[in-house]
């Protein structure tokens, strides 16, 4: 007996994602070194380093949206560093900020997060992430212009409306897509995104992209006190909303099973046929594990063998 939960697509060869991922990840260091050129850093060292450590801690205290991975508040601060230091700067914060976070979830990784990784996989993970938020940064930035928007950025204004709605938008969907077609390539079903889960994740990565505009502005009014203070409650509320979601989650993870396990204990006073039994077990399953293959094997004594009433790849 055969099945299928939901569409999903042929993976692409393992060498082909590393392919796509390289080219992903060359483009955009190369737009980092082909847009720092003539740049001086050492005037905004400090402050480059301090947005590039944000985005490190913003990616790493993402909220988990189903299957959609992780989404944060990354996206807010990469548009404030554009907004507060200039391109170059946001280019080089992006780029450190996406690799250390890459390396932390490496060393460190957090609840829900696979402990080891094949070295292939860590490879495509630091090249993807580093380079679609580069070239995300780079469309968005170019959308800011063509739109008529400049720098610095003070306020939200009736001529700076239009321009920063440029720049949110084109990074946002720029990222998203280079995701949706890795996910893709690996053999993933991406029809949820184009749903619901494409208004939660816009909601969770767009709603916030205003604040980007006052850290700017404060940056630039040149009190460090004001632009700390205003840094350290953003980054209390980003960890106290990590926390409550990932209570949410053993929750939900909680109440899962034990539905499952009802509604199988359930049908096992209705079935006595075995291979209905272990439909029941393969769609209770279904709900709490995220599986692609399942089969169920049954050994038979007398002949010593195994039969395989239920099958679904």
């Amino acid at each position: 007996m055969a099945g299928s939960k939901a569409f999903t697509p042929t993976p692409w060869p393992r060498a082909w994602q590393n392919l796509f991922c390289s080219l992903v990840g060359a483009c955009g260091t190369a737009c980092v070194f082909l847009y720092s050129a003539g740049w001086d850093p050492r005037p905004s060292l400090g402050p480059t380093l301090l947005f590039a450590a944000l985005i490190t801690v913003a990616t790493r205290l993402g909220l988990r949206l189903g299957q959609a991975g992780k989404v944060s508040v990354a996206h807010t601060l990469t548009a404030a560093s554009f907004l507060a230091l200039g391109f170059p700067a946001a280019l080089w914060a992006t780029l450190l900020g996406s690799l250390a976070s890459d390396a932390l979830r490496t060393v460190w990784p957090l609840e829900g997060e696979a402990t080891h990784r094949p070295p292939d996989e860590v490879f495509r993970a630091f090249a993807l992430n580093a380079g679609a938020h580069l070239l995300a940064l780079v469309t968005g930035a170019t959308a800011f212009t063509a739109l008529g928007g400049w720098l610095p950025v003070t306020g939200i204004t009736a001529e700076t409306a239009v321009p920063l709605i440029g720049l949110f938008l084109g990074y946002f969907l720029v990222d998203l897509g280079y995701f949706l077609l890795y996910q893709a390539m690996r053999g993933e079903d991406v029809t949820p995104y184009f749903g619901r889960q494409f208004l939660r994740i816009a909601a969770v990565e767009l709603l916030p992209q205003p604040l980007s505009v006052l850290v700017a502005a404060t940056y630039h009014q040149g009190n460090w006190g004001n632009f700390l203070l205003l840094l350290s409650g953003g980054f209390a509320g980003m960890l106290l909303i990590y926390y409550l979601d990932l209570s949410r989650q053993r929750l939900q993870e909680r109440v899962e099973e034990l539905s499952a396990l009802n509604a199988i204990g359930r049908e096992l006073s209705r079935f006595l046929d075995v291979d209905a039994l272990l439909e029941v077990v393969y769609r209770e399953a279904g709900k709490v594990l995220n599986f692609r293959n399942f089969y169920a094997a049954l050994y038979e004594a007398e002949s010593q063998t195994l039969r395989f009433p239920l099958v679904y790849e």
